[in-house]
């Protein structure tokens, strides 16, 4: 038994929200960031981001986090 997924194809095409007229712009890569945050936060250093495994999902993300501390984690999704 062999099952195969096919993504659904939108009827009508959708913007992106981040493409939109008035979205805000990142000018910062994931590392660049980090290494701000360091540098103004001494006290809760951000380490590399690690992926994390969100197969069930079906948005085209890719999904990081990185521990601050026991109760404290910064993450990012990529699209």
């Amino acid at each position: 038994v062999t099952t195969t997924a096919h993504a659904q194809t939108p009827d009508t095409a959708t913007t992106a929200p981040y493409l939109l007229a008035g979205a805000p712009t990142f000018d910062l890569s994931i590392s660049q960031f980090r290494e701000d945050f360091n540098s103004q936060n001494p006290s809760l250093p951000l380490n590399e981001f690690r992926a994390i495994d969100s197969s069930p999902d079906k948005a085209n993300l890719t999904r990081a986090a990185s521990k601050i501390n026991e109760n404290l984690y910064a993450s990012t999704a990529l699209e």
